[in-house]
This record gives C-alpha cells, structure tokens and sequence, in this order.
C-alpha cells in the first residue's frame, strides 16, 4: 500500500509548483495530495503519513488537523546554479533587495548566493512578514537592484532593475528525507537525487563524493546479487523490505515491485519461512519445509549492523534440490572417474536360461526405485549389474558411488560414507569431507561387501534407507540426501543374523528387491561365449582349440568369470595363435565328483602295449607334483623299481608329448605335465 503525503502551500501556484516536483522525482512511489490557503479551506482532518509545509507560519493550522504520529516536514527550496550565474555581471558594491514569501527565507536565499562566492551584490532580506519599517528602510536606501525567486505575482514594491532568479528548487536533502521517511527510496530515485544535487546552490562536494561512492558500491552489490541463483532478501525490523533479487521474486512468483519497500507480514510466503525470517535470529542453512506443492529450502539469515545496532537482516533463501543437484554435479565434474557407471545389459553375455532369468529380473528392478540386494559368489558379476540396472533407472544421468565396506577400517568407512566436519577427529582434513551419500544425490549407491559393515554402521544406514538424511560425523547438520542404495555380498545374510553379526531390520529393507547372480559352474554353455569375448579384447585372430574349451568348461572355477578371464589373460601371454590344453595354467581346480570331458577318460595315454602305458603312467604320477630333467625323472623311475632306461624314457616322453600330456620347457625349465597331463594322472 503506497503512502501518503500532503503538500500544503499558502498561493495556489506555489502548492502547483512544488507538486509537480514531487510527482516527477518520486513518481508512483507514494500518493501525493496539495492544497493552498489563502483561497482554500483545509480539511477538517489531514489523513496522511507526511505533511510538507512551505512556511512556518502554517503550522499551527497544520497541527490541529493532525494526529501525533504525523510526521511533518519543512520544504525547504534552493536556488539552481544556472540562474545564479546572471548575477556574477554587476560591479562589486552593488546593493540589491532579495525578496522572498519571509524575511527568513529571504535570509537563507541570500545565503545560498553568498556560499557559491557571489560577493560583488550587498543583498537586503525583505519579505511579505516584513514590517512596515524595515519595507521603509529598505526602499529608502539606494538599492539599484530588485532580486526575486519566481514570485513575481506576490511583488509589492519597485525597483529600477528586476532579476527573476526562477522558483527555487526543492532541497535535495528535504526529497532524501521524505524518502527515507515513507521508506520509498529506489535506486532511480538515488540516480535522480544525484542529478538535482549538482543542479542547486548548495551542493556539497563532500556529499556529492559519498553519495557517488555509495552508488557505485551499491551498483556493485547489486550485479553480484542478481547474479546469484540464490534467492535474497533485505528486510529490516519491523519487516519492512528494502531489497530483493529476480531469484528471491521469481522462486515465489511475485515481481519485485510487489516485494520491494512492502511488509513481510503481506507476503504470500510458506508459513514456516515466513515464521524464520520474522524471528529475527541469525541461522545458517536452517531446512524448512515448502509445503505440498513446493520444493523444500535452506535458509540462512545474517544480521547487518551499524554503530553496534542491528538495522538490517539479510536472508538468503536456497531450493534444496536445485543446491543438491548443482552440488552432486560439481562433485561428480570433480571425481567423474569413480561416480560413473561403465555398463549397461549389452555387457552381460550368456545365453544360458540362468543368466537370461536373471537378466529379466535385472531389468524389471531397474524400473522401480528401491533398495537392491544382490548375491552371488565372488567374481560373479555384482558390481556389474548394479551398474547396469542404475543405467537402465530414471536416476541413469545422476552419479553412481561405488564403495567395499570390507576396503576400509570402520572409523574411515564411516567418514567415507556420511562425510565429517572440519576438526571431527585427529587427522582430519581442515576444510572437512563431503561423504558418498551426499555426492551421490538422485544418483545410486553401490555397496559392495555389506555382509562386512559394522553392526555401529548399519544403524546408520538404516536410518539412510528410511530417513533420507545423513548427519556429518561431528556435526548437528542434517543433510537431505535422495538415493538409491544397491548392496551386494558374497556371504549368508541368513546365517549372519542368526549369528547376530546382520541386523534384521537393515536386512529386510535392504532386500525389497533380491536379485541371485548364478555361479559360472551353473552355467557352462556360456563358458566359450565369455573366454571368446575375453580373448577378443586382449588380441585379435586367437582361437581356442575345441579340446580346450570343453576343458574350461568342466573345471570348478570357484572365482567364476574373474578366474576364467584371468585364465584367459595368463594363456594368451604363451603367444600361441591357436590355444590348446598344453597352456592352461597348472593346478587347476577339479572337484573328485565332477564328470570328465569324454577325452580324458578314453584317451588319458597314447596307444601303447600295456608294459609302455604302466611306464607312462609312472611317468604322470611322478611329475604330477615337479618340473625335473630327463635324467632325473629316469633316476627317479628306477627308485620306484622299475627296469627303465633313458633311452625308453626319452621315447616315452615323445610320445606323450605328441599326446598334449606333457611339455618341455627351455633352458633347464625341464620337463612338466600341461593340463591334460594333470587330468590324466588324476583320474588314471
């Protein structure tokens, strides 16, 4: 609502002069209302916030319509410098008569005039108060000149030369005044009074410095806060509002002249804010609600002081989920190597009715967005499927957080995963840490070994899952935090709660969503798949003989796909291009139980007489656990009291070399048994 200010003059063109001074310098800022009273009778009662009056002599008239809590205020006028300077032409020792509305204000008129260095004129005050001696003396006194300020009408008396100075202009500290009063200052109005200040008679350079100075800071201040996506505000005591920025007005859907130079109590703001800044106590990122249909802020709210006395508060007003998300960008911008997820289904092979199912079952839970359980043996593919059921997810461009919870000691998982306050412990770092769940909001979480967190930690966690909120280690800072958490473990979650090493409750809210990896011995038709892709990504133009891979496909592989592409790895280094049995690495893992491929049980050795297969036979047996030369196997052969010379030895090596069970190796690598070899000696 605007406020109210009343013009009251004594002559009909003074109330019109001044006013419409007053329209153009504060223009739709307040409602102004005039009235003169030599030909007009005043209201009965002047309603209003501020009286301006041009002469003293109105006051008492003014008083008696008027409450106590009316402000009222002088209008004082200064001369415009222009005009003065038609003065500077006559000869020192001119005298002259200035006459004004009153005697004093012909005083002060003549003052003005003397203070801008116009000494050559000797001015006699004369008014329409004047007495009639003083008029008598004046006009008997040879004064050549007659001075005026734009009263011509009202002149009374004569004189041989006539200088209209033009109506005095209103003094620039009466419109600051009034400003500051009705509390309409704008920044136009700061620019203007700039302009009006170096127009008139009493301009102080020392004001005009300062208030130059105090535009460029405030011009300063004023890009930098519109630049902020930040929403702020200025308000003082009574809550009164002297500034916002198009962040603060937008956010709300108001403009800024509905917020500006109104009351805080006439805002449509939610009520908890709205609460928060009329305590009128200073917080820092305090979270308040925004209702059912607005996003959730941070406030903070710093007190400006002068003199040691508060005058102003100064709010700054923070949407959590433009702040979350601007900070999980700038953090994921900061450690994109470990916030990102790599695979998506295309990277999961297999064509087994194990992988596929859980496949389908993978990409029904990336859909929906809760907790994820995943088990599995180790070098199962966990890691790989939390990925890519966070990239087929809603949640696909937010950052994805990988973490083993068995990597770390629990005091740096704890620091690791909810952050800490500058100096929360020994060592710590002096700015503080941002923990995972907070770089990971609206992102995903992957905890790998959760079997392996600390009962301590697991509460936490909890409190994660059904909260949404993390505290800092160290500090009383609640921090909303939305994500989804994908955990994986190669352990029995079962037995550890019965054990009481698992809570429960964690347990079954982790598990809305269980998902089984297969181990690779469920599923040995995609064993040639996966050791082909391996292969390909190592080097090009490699086969795999068929011998070979029925091999991999009937060992144990208790470190599943990691051991068969480590597998892979190790005989590609042989730089054979086609890949046989002979360069599998040694002691593989072979359960007694576990069906041989059919080659190893018709054709373990070389047809040969019985005589020769017993000696072949001695010959596995005795390098199944050594690497030795040709002599020494011969010399340890004829220790186990058989009649075997070296000669037959070296003929029974050839053979069975040309029958991929044993291999020489250079220099005094000496002789050793390939995979074949071990299969043959241990089912034989």
């Amino acid at each position: 609502m605007k406020k109210r200010l009343i013009l009251v003059a004594i002559e009909r063109h003074a109330r019109d002069k001044y006013m419409q001074a007053l329209r153009e310098f504060f223009q739709d800022s307040l409602e102004i209302i005039g009235y003169y009273t030599n030909e007009q009778q005043l209201p009965a009662q002047l309603k209003c916030d501020l009286v301006l009056y041009t002469s003293q002599e109105l006051v008492p008239i003014i008083r008696s319509r008027i409450t106590e809590t009316t402000n009222i205020l002088l209008l004082r006028r200064v001369l415009v410098r222009r005009e003065m300077q038609r003065l500077y032409v006559y000869p020192p020792g001119t005298k002259a008569v200035l006459f004004d509305y009153t005697e004093e204000t012909a005083k002060y008129m003549i003052s003005q005039i003397l203070d801008c260095g116009y000494h050559n004129i000797s001015f006699t005050p004369l008014g329409r108060d004047s007495t009639p001696q003083a008029r008598q003396q004046a006009l008997s006194t040879p004064n050549q000149l007659l001075v005026i300020v734009g009263l011509g009408d009202l002149v009374t008396i004569s004189m041989p030369e006539i200088i209209d100075l033009g109506w005095a202009a209103i003094d620039p500290n009466e419109l600051l005044e009034i400003a500051v009063l009705l509390r309409c200052f704008t920044d136009r109005m700061e620019q203007k009074l700039l302009q009006y200040i170096q127009l008139t008679s009493n301009a102080n350079h020392g004001i005009l410095y300062f208030l130059r100075s105090i535009m460029e800071s405030q011009n300063r201040y004023q890009t930098v806060v519109e630049l902020l996506e930040d929403g702020i505000l200025v308000y003082q005591k009574d809550g009164y509002i002297t500034h916002c920025n198009d962040s603060f007005a937008n956010g709300f859907h108001l403009s800024k002249n509905q917020v500006v130079r109104a009351s805080l109590h006439d805002l449509p703001l939610p009520k908890a804010l709205h609460d928060l800044l009329l305590s009128h106590q200073p917080v820092e990122d305090k979270w308040v609600p925004g209702g059912a249909s607005r996003s959730s802020f941070t406030v903070s709210i710093y007190e400006v002081g002068v003199l040691s006395e508060v005058v102003d508060y100064v709010a700054v007003i923070r949407s959590s989920d433009r702040v979350q998300r601007r900070s999980s960008q700038i953090r994921l911008n900061l450690k994109s190597q470990g916030f990102r997820a790599k695979y998506t289904f295309d990277h999961i092979l297999g064509r087994s009715d194990a992988i596929q199912t859980c496949r389908k079952i993978a990409e029904h839970i990336a859909h929906a967005d809760g907790p994820v359980l995943i088990t599995g043996e180790t070098g199962t593919g966990k890691e790989l499927f939390a990925q890519a059921i966070h990239n087929a997810s809603t949640r696909r461009n937010m950052p994805f957080v990988a973490l083993n919870c068995a990597a770390l000691t629990p005091t740096l998982l704890e620091s690791e995963l909810f952050g800490y306050e500058a100096g929360a412990f020994t060592g710590s770092k002096a700015e503080g840490h941002i923990g995972l769940f907070e770089c990971a909001h609206e992102g995903t979480v992957f905890l790998d070994e959760i079997g392996e967190m600390p009962m301590e930690l697991q509460a936490k966690l909890l409190r994660v899952l059904e909260e949404h909120e993390v505290r800092p280690v160290g500090s009383h800072r609640i921090v909303p935090v939305n994500v989804r958490i994908i955990a994986a473990t190669n352990q029995d979650l079962y037995r550890q709660m019965e054990e009481k090493h698992f809570r429960a409750d964690l347990f079954y809210r982790l598990s809305l969503f269980p998902l089984r990896l297969p181990p690779l011995r469920e599923r040995p038709e995609d064993i040639p798949l996966l050791a082909h892709s391996f292969l390909d990504r190592i080097r090009q133009g490699v086969t795999m003989t068929d011998r070979l891979l029925q091999t991999l496909m009937h060992l144990e592989w208790r470190g599943n796909i990691r051991e068969l592409r480590n597998y892979i790895q190790y005989m590609e280094s042989s730089g054979s291009s086609v890949l046989d049995i002979d360069v599998l690495p040694p002691q593989p893992h072979v359960p007694a139980d576990r069906d041989m491929p059919p080659w190893a049980k018709t054709e373990a050795l070389p047809a040969a007489s019985r005589q020769e297969q017993r000696l072949m036979l001695a010959i596995l047996k005795t390098l199944q656990n050594d690497t030795m030369s040709r002599a020494t196997l011969t010399q340890a052969l004829t220790q186990q009291n058989l009649s075997i010379s070296e000669y037959k030895v070296r003929q029974l090596l050839t053979l069975m070399r040309e029958h991929g069970l044993l291999t020489y190796g250079t220099g005094r690598g000496g002789i050793r048994l390939t995979q074949h070899g071990m299969f043959s000696a241990r089912q034989l």
